[in-house]
C-alpha cells in the first residue's frame, strides 16, 4: 500500500515510571475504581435509585454506563471501547447528524470492488465499469479514513485519530465495524494473515493480533522513528520516517520489532513500494529515489529522479514502470529502465494522495476529486475513463433558514446543506468557482452568499439553493494567492478579510458590479463590523502586531482607513466575535482572549484561557458561553459570563478532523471539520440562559458541576423558577436545599438552605466538609431540593473528587 497522510510527526507520550511512591497511587486509583463501579450498580436501582442522573457515553451510545466502559478521569469523559466504536472524547455534547464526506486519501481495489476513503466514510464501489463507478455500501468510521487493506471478509482502515478500524464487508452492500485498535494518528495500514501492521505517525510502527477481529491486541510496537508509509516484505517492514528517510524492521518476532537497517534519502520520505530487490521512495525534495535493498540490513541509495516532486508523493510500480502521484495534482508515469525520463503524465484536477495500479488501470485517490481511473494501456497517453467525486475540505460554515453552506477549501466553492433534519442531511446544491481556486470565508444575506476565494469576492444568488449561479465578482488582491479568510456584509459593503492581502471594503449595491472602495493596513484573519467599527483579527504578518486591530469605517469608501485602536495579544489571532462591549479573539496557540472594547480607542484586555488544541474560530451567540473552534481538539464549550472573573470549560467534543469553524443555533452547533466534513451536534448549554431566566418556568433545572472530576473547587449551578410560596415582603419565593451525600448517602455538607426568588444562582464546594475538613477522593452526590406552597421537587447529580 501507498503513503497518503499528511506530513507531520508527533510524539510519544511517556508514562510515568511507576516505582515507589507510585505504586501507592496506583492502588488509591485501583480502590477508586471500585467506588464507581459499585456507586454505578447502585444508580441502576441501589442506594439512589431512578433519582441518579445519567452519565453520558460517546456520541451515539447509551445514557448509562456500561460494564467494559473507560471513565476517562482527566477529561471526565466517557469513551466507550465496547459495543460502540467512538473514540471521541466529549463533556456534554452529542452529535445528532452530519455531512461526513470529505477527501479521498486511499483506494484498495479488490477483483471488481474499490474501497475508498471519503471523509469518516469507507465507500464500496463497484469498478466493473470502469466509466461509471457505482456505490454500493458505506461505514462510518470515527476520524478521517487515510488508509485501506482488504482481506479476506475484513477491510482494515488505518483512522486517522482512532487507530486500526475492523471492518466486516463479507456483504459489500451493508459493511459492518466489529472492532478497534486505539493509536496516535494512523496513516497505513498492511494486513499479513492475523497480523495488522499500523504505521502509526509518532507513535511508530504497532503489530496488532486481529486474529479476533473484534477484539484486536497490540502485541508489539516500534517507536523510535515516526513512521509515515510502510511495505511489508517476508519479515521486513521497510518504514519512511520522513527526514530519517527509510528503516528497515525485522517483525519476525512481532512481539519485539527491531531495526535492523537505515539508509537517508536526502529529503523528506513520505512513501514506499517495494519491488525486484529495489525499495522506491517518495521523497517531497529529492522525487523518486531507488535504494538498493538486497541486504535489508544495508539498504544503499543508488540514486534518485527529481521530475516529480510536491509536498506529498505516492508511488505504485508495476513492470518497467513506476507511476507518482503528487499532492500539486499530477500523475506521472517514470520509465524504470531510463529513469530520467518521465513517459507520460496527466493532470489529476485534484491532490493526488493515493493509487493503487491493476493491470491497465491506475486507481487513483485524488484529495478532493475523489476515485479516478486512469487508462495507462499506453504510457505516453493516459487518458481518464470514469471517475466517483468525493466533496474537499470542510473550512468555514454559515447556517441560515435549515441550510448550512459549507466552503470548501480545495474545490474552490462550496456546497449547500439540508440540516432540517440533522439525523438525515444531504446536498442539495452545490457551486464550483471557474478558476477551481480554495475558498473559505463566506457570509450569507438575503438571497446572496457572498464568497471568498484565493484574491476574488465572488457573489453568488442562492434564491434557487439547488441551482447556485454567480451574479458578479470582484478581485481584491493583485497577487491570488492570498486566501481570502473571511467576509462580514453591512448595508452597502462587503468588508473582506484577505490575509496578507489585507483589509478591503467593496461596494456591492449592484451585485453584478462588486469594486473596492476601501481599504486599510492590516493582516486581517477576521473581521467583526459593529455600527462605525471594523474589529479586526490581525495575523501579524505584513503589517505586524497581532492581536486585535479596531478600523473606523464611518467612512467606507476611504482608501486609506484610520486604525484608532489596537491590542497586542502576543500571538497570531485567528476569529473575533463582538458582543456589546466585549470582543472575544481566538489566539491561536495561547486560546481564547476577552478584550473590553467600551473605549475602541483604547481596548484592554480581561481574561485569557488557554486551549487544548489550535483555536480557530469562536462564535458566543448570548454573552454566557463561546463556542470555539480548536483545531485538533474539535470543539469547546468555555463560560464567559463574568467578564472580570477567569473563563472556564464547561464542554467540549473532540471531532473527528480539524476544527476550523463554528456556527452556533438556537438548537445545533455546526462545526466545519477539515477533512471529516461538517458535524451537527447539541448541547445542553445551548439555550438554557433563556430557559433559566424565562419569566414563567414550569420547571427548575440543576447543571452538571464543573470541572467534573475535580480535586481543589468544583462550581454548580441551578435555576429557580417564579412559582412558589409568598415571601415575608410579598414576592415569590421558594425554599431551597443545596446538600452534597457521599456513597453511603451520609450528608457531608449544606451548600444552601434559604428562601430564593426565581434567578439563576451558582455554588461553589472546596471538597470539605461541614467541619472544615478535607474529604477523601471518590464519588459524591448533590441534591437540590425545592419547596413551594403545594410543590416538592428533588434533583440528583454526581460529581468525582481526585485528590
Amino acid at each position: 500500500m501507498l503513503p497518503d497522510r499528511e506530513s507531520k510527526a508527533y510524539e510519544v507520550e511517556k508514562g510515568p515510571i511507576r516505582k515507589g511512591p507510585f505504586l501507592l497511587r496506583e492502588v488509591k486509583l485501583y480502590m477508586l475504581w471500585i467506588i464507581v463501579y459499585l456507586t454505578l450498580l447502585a444508580g441502576s436501582g441501589g442506594l439512589w435509585g431512578d433519582q441518579l442522573s445519567s452519565i453520558d457515553s460517546c456520541p451515539g451510545g447509551e445514557s448509562r454506563l456500561a460494564v467494559g466502559d473507560v471513565l476517562d478521569f482527566k477529561r471526565g469523559a466517557l469513551e466507550s471501547r465496547k459495543g460502540n466504536y467512538s473514540f471521541g472524547d466529549s463533556l456534554n455534547c452529542k452529535v445528532v447528524g452530519g455531512w461526513f464526506r470529505g477527501p479521498n486519501y486511499d483506494v484498495f481495489i479488490a477483483d471488481t470492488l474499490a474501497y475508498i476513503g471519503d471523509g469518516r466514510y469507507l465507500d464500496i464501489l463497484n469498478v466493473k465499469s470502469t466509466c461509471a463507478p457505482v456505490l454500493i455500501g458505506r461505514a462510518l468510521t470515527s476520524s478521517v479514513v487515510r488508509g485501506v487493506c482488504v482481506s479476506g471478509d475484513y477491510a482494515y482502515v488505518a483512522d486517522e485519530v482512532a487507530g486500526l478500524c475492523i471492518i466486516d464487508v463479507s456483504d459489500p452492500g451493508f459493511p459492518q465495524i466489529v472492532g478497534y485498535s486505539p493509536g496516535y494518528f494512523a496513516t497505513r495500514v498492511w494486513v499479513v494473515d492475523t497480523l495488522a501492521y499500523l504505521a502509526d505517525g509518532g507513535a511508530g510502527v504497532k503489530v496488532i493480533d486481529i486474529s479476533n477481529p473484534s477484539s484486536p491486541v497490540e502485541i508489539g510496537r516500534y517507536v523510535s522513528k515516526p513512521a509515515w508509509d510502510l511495505y511489508l516484505l517476508g519479515h521486513y517492514a521497510y518504514v519512511t520516517s520522513w527526514d530519517r528517510g527509510l528503516t528497515v524492521i525485522d517483525v519476525s518476532n512481532p512481539a519485539s520489532p527491531q531495526e535492523v537497517g537505515h539508509c537517508l534519502t536526502g529529503g523528506y520520505a513520505y512513501g514506499v513500494f517495494i519491488s525486484k530487490g529495489y525499495a522506491y521512495v517518495a521523497d517531497q525534495t529529492r522525487g523518486v529515489c531507488v535504494l538498493d535493498i538486497s541486504d535489508p540490513e544495508d539498504p544503499v541509495l543508488i540514486g534518485s529522479h527529481n521530475l516529480l516532486t510536491g509536498s506529498e508523493l505516492t508511488i505504485f510500480v508495476s513492470g518497467k514502470y513506476a507511476y507518482v502521484a503528487t499532492s500539486k495534482g499530477e500523475l506521472g508515469v517514470i520509465d524504470l529502465v531510463d529513469p530520467g525520463h518521465l513517459v507520460g503524465s496527466l493532470n489529476t484536477r485534484g491532490r493526488a494522495f493515493g493509487l493503487y495500479v491493476l493491470g491497465s488501470y491506475v486507481y487513483l485517490a485524488d484529495g478532493n476529486k475523489g476515485l479516478r481511473i486512469i487508462d495507462v494501456s499506453d504510457p505516453t497517453s493516459l487518458t481518464e475513463l470514469g471517475c466517483y467525486d468525493t466533496p474537499g475540505f470542510a473550512q468555514r460554515v454559515y447556517v441560515s433558514d435549515n441550510l448550512a453552506y459549507v466552503t470548501d477549501y480545495y474545490d474552490g466553492g462550496f456546497r449547500i446543506i439540508d440540516v432540517s433534519d440533522p439525523e438525515s442531511v444531504k446536498q442539495v446544491g452545490y457551486f464550483d468557482a471557474e478558476d477551481n481556486l480554495s475558498a473559505s470565508g463566506i457570509y450569507v444575506a438575503d438571497s446572496l452568499a457572498y464568497l471568498g476565494t484565493e484574491g476574488w469576492l465572488r457573489i453568488v444568488n442562492i434564491s434557487d439553493p439547488a441551482h447556485p449561479k454567480q451574479v458578479g465578482f470582484c478581485r481584491t488582491q493583485q497577487e491570488m494567492y492570498d486566501l481570502i479568510k473571511n467576509v462580514w456584509v453591512a448595508g452597502d459593503y462587503a468588508y473582506v478579510a484577505n490575509g496578507y492581502g489585507g483589509f478591503k471594503v467593496v461596494k456591492i449595491s449592484d451585485p453584478e458590479h462588486p469594486f473596492v472602495v476601501g481599504m486599510a493596513g492590516v493582516d486581517p484573519f477576521d473581521i467583526y463590523v459593529a455600527g462605525n467599527y471594523a474589529y479586526v483579527a490581525n495575523y501579524g504578518y505584513t503589517f505586524h502586531h497581532d492581536g486585535l486591530k479596531v478600523v473606523d469605517v464611518s467612512n467606507p469608501e476611504d482608501m486609506d482607513l484610520p486604525i484608532i485602536g489596537s491590542l497586542e495579544t502576543g500571538s497570531s489571532t485567528a476569529s473575533i466575535y463582538v458582543l456589546g462591549n466585549r470582543a472575544f479573539l481566538t489566539d491561536y496557540d495561547r486560546g481564547l482572549v476577552t478584550v473590553d472594547i467600551s473605549d475602541p480607542h483604547h481596548p484592554k484586555e480581561l481574561t485569557r484561557l488557554s486551549l487544548e488544541g489550535r483555536a480557530e474560530d469562536v462564535y458566543v451567540p448570548d454573552g454566557k458561553y463561546a463556542y470555539i473552534a480548536d483545531g485538533s481538539a474539535g470543539l469547546r464549550i468555555i463560560d464567559v459570563s463574568r467578564p472580570m472573573l477567569p473563563s472556564f470549560e464547561v464542554g467540549y467534543y473532540e471531532t473527528g478532523g480539524y476544527a476550523s469553524a463554528v456556527f452556533v443555533s438556537e438548537k445545533h452547533i455546526y462545526i466545519a471539520d477539515g477533512s471529516a466534513g461538517l458535524y451537527i451536534l447539541e448541547s445542553p448549554y445551548l439555550g438554557v440562559e433563556e430557559k433559566m431566566v424565562e419569566e414563567h418556568p414550569v420547571s427548575f433545572i440543576l447543571s452538571q458541576n464543573y470541572p467534573n472530576p475535580f480535586n481543589a473547587i468544583t462550581v454548580i449551578s441551578y435555576a429557580v423558577p417564579s412559582t412558589g410560596q409568598l415571601s415575608a415582603d410579598g414576592g415569590r419565593a421558594w425554599v431551597v436545599e443545596l446538600r452534597v451525600h457521599n456513597i453511603t448517602g451520609q450528608l457531608v455538607r449544606t451548600l444552601v438552605n434559604e428562601s430564593q426568588g426565581p434567578g439563576v444562582y451558582s455554588v461553589s464546594w472546596d471538597g470539605r466538609d461541614a467541619q472544615g475538613q478535607d474529604v477523601g477522593s471518590g464519588v459524591y452526590f448533590y441534591r437540590l431540593k425545592v419547596k413551594g406552597d403545594r410543590l416538592k421537587v428533588s434533583e440528583m447529580r454526581k460529581m468525582i473528587l481526585l485528590r
